[in-house]
């Protein structure tokens, strides 16, 4: 998960792999259609896969949690 927000965090960051303004920033224009069709599609991309991917650690916590209780109860019924 950490590389998959790595990658997205990059990708705000630098929208223009290779390129940079005077000031040292990158933007993305309404300018050229394509290239910022390009990048929101690359940007929603990596969204999904970190949405993805912290689904599933979700859920293995909400596994882990349930797991949990059942020991937690057992113990306290005994």
């Amino acid at each position: 998960m950490l590389d998959s927000a790595l990658a997205f965090e990059r990708l705000i960051k630098n929208p223009k792999a290779g390129s940079r303004e005077s000031d040292g920033r990158t933007q993305v224009t309404w300018d050229n259609p394509t290239e910022l069709e390009s990048y929101i599609n690359k940007l929603q991309a990596a969204a999904d896969r970190l949405t993805s991917e912290n689904r599933r650690l979700r859920k293995c916590h909400q596994k882990m949690i349930d797991k949990v209780l059942v020991h937690i109860k057992f113990y306290l019924w005994c």
